[in-house]
């Protein structure tokens, strides 16, 4: 987890979020376990925490605001996915697909 983390603030433009919550979109695909799916949802709320975060506050300065619709958006469907493999796994699909902080 902790390499995840390093990498996602590595994160530089929209295009760069949106491509890290793609990835965690695939490995959704292949999960097979609700431990590999909420490893993948806390992923994703990780993501979406740091665009809330004073960092990124700073660091997108003026796009901050696209950033975080962009966040919530790839958020939503990824949490959607998530709820899909789980009921595809055979697990309740429960994932909030909201983000609330």
């Amino acid at each position: 987890m902790l390499e995840h983390k390093l990498v996602y603030l590595e994160i530089n433009s929209k295009a760069v979020l949106q491509d890290a919550f793609s990835e965690i979109r695939n490995e959704v695909n292949r999960a097979a376990s609700r431990l590999e799916l909420t490893d993948l949802y806390n992923r994703a709320g990780y993501l979406i925490s740091l665009a809330y975060d004073s960092f990124w506050e700073r660091k997108f300065f003026d796009d901050i605001e696209d950033i975080r619709h962009t966040a919530e958006e790839e958020f939503g469907r990824t949490a959607h996915k998530i709820n899909d493999q789980a009921e595809k796994i055979g697990f309740e699909g429960n994932y909030d697909e909201v983000w609330a902080d």
